[in-house]
């Protein structure tokens, strides 16, 4: 025999095919991942140690975009003339005789198609008319307590209005 020969026995052939074995199993198990405003939190239905801060949400921020702004102004002026209106943690609260109605708008990262339908909120109805009345802005659709208006930029918008439990203070 000589020295670059190698000999291979039958244990080194099966500790191979083990190997392959293993190797192809874990190749072939499925990995589940739930990803969570763009980092991953769980894994094999394990969560991860570092979570997003934020969960995620279809909104952008419209503090200072101008068409959300001028949607609060305009419903703080229909609104105003018939109920007690005041701003509150970025919401408009308009206080009615029996509750108090938190609306708030966001706007929309993507596209979304909505179907109108019948509400029985009075205050949603009353919103709705008022988009319906303003010009360059239209419904795209509603549910009982939100309304997705556009723009005929393509740019969408969410007005929530949520009945509040408690009545809201008003900030002197």
């Amino acid at each position: 025999m000589k020295e670059d020969d190698i000999m291979v026995t039958r244990k080194d052939l099966n500790r191979i095919m083990v190997e392959k074995v293993k190797q192809h199993n874990h190749d072939m198990r499925e990995t589940t991942v739930v990803i969570q405003g763009g980092e991953i939190i769980q894994k094999d239905g394990k969560a991860t140690t570092k979570k997003p801060n934020k969960p995620f949400r279809n909104s952008y921020q419209a503090k200072n975009d101008f068409v959300a702004a001028g949607l609060r102004v305009v419903m703080k002026d229909y609104f105003s003339s018939k109920h007690t209106v005041f701003e509150y943690n970025g919401a408009l609260i308009v206080r009615k005789s029996e509750h108090d109605y938190a609306i708030k708008v966001s706007k929309l990262k993507f596209s979304v198609e909505a179907k109108e339908q019948a509400t029985a909120n009075p205050t949603t109805n009353q919103v709705i008319s008022l988009i319906n009345s303003l010009d360059g802005l239209y419904v795209v659709g509603n549910d009982n307590n939100s309304i997705t208006v556009s723009t005929y930029a393509c740019q969408q918008y969410v007005i929530r209005i949520t009945k509040k439990k408690d009545r809201v203070s008003q900030a002197q």
